[in-house]
């Protein structure tokens, strides 16, 4: 979802902008502050100011509450999205959406920027132990589709590796917060790169023949 089908960076970086004010922490680059949009907010936390355990999960509930009450909804489809979905349908493609983003964020977000409307099934991250991978495995059995018949579409290397590791080919994109090329995407080990919606479009309807 982030950087693939909604651009969440506007909400998603004043609430860690706020974050890291109330929390008293050391302000850091935007080049980190956009690696921290995607992956669990704890993970970022830990990994880019290496609190302890309780600090981080201190910090992650203050972003949580931020995020929730204040800018969960700064964010828009990005051009030509939601009408590739809808076509995609028309088509015949069963469309899901895999994300990191906690269930229940990403439930409300998705529902009020159109974007479940346009999909037959959309999950979110359980807070817990989940992988991409098993987010992904779970949108494929409801979908019931079969890995060799299915691809992942994403922005990151993340995506990459979730794809990989829940057996789909997968094809990247550089228009969000990680990949800033298709050459970067292909030599990560991607099958297929677009730059926008329109390539993206045109890529997908070649695979399906």
């Amino acid at each position: 979802m982030d950087g693939t089908i909604l651009n969440t960076a506007p909400g998603i970086l004043r609430s860690v902008d706020e974050m890291i004010r109330q929390c008293g922490l050391s302000d850091i680059s935007r080049q980190k502050k956009n690696a921290m949009i995607g992956p669990p907010i704890d993970q970022s936390i830990a990994r880019v100011w290496g609190l302890s355990e309780e600090r981080t999960q201190q910090a992650a509930a203050v972003f949580r509450s931020l995020y929730a009450e204040k800018y969960l909804m700064y964010a828009e489809p990005y051009p030509g999205i939601l009408e590739l979905l809808n076509k995609l349908r028309a088509a015949g493609w069963k469309v899901g959406v895999a994300t990191y983003k906690r269930d229940d964020y990403a439930q409300r977000l998705m529902k009020e920027k159109g974007v479940i409307q346009a999909c037959d099934f959309v999950l979110g991250s359980d807070g817990k132990k989940q992988t991409k991978a098993d987010i992904i495995r779970v949108c494929l059995r409801e979908l019931q589709g079969m890995p060799d018949q299915s691809i992942m579409i994403g922005d990151t290397v993340h995506d990459l590796t979730g794809a990989q590791n829940a057996g789909l080919c997968f094809l990247g994109v550089c228009y969000g917060y990680g990949f800033k090329s298709k050459e970067e995407i292909l030599q990560c080990g991607a099958q297929y790169a677009a730059v926008d919606a329109n390539e993206l479009e045109n890529k997908l309807m070649e695979i399906g023949g």
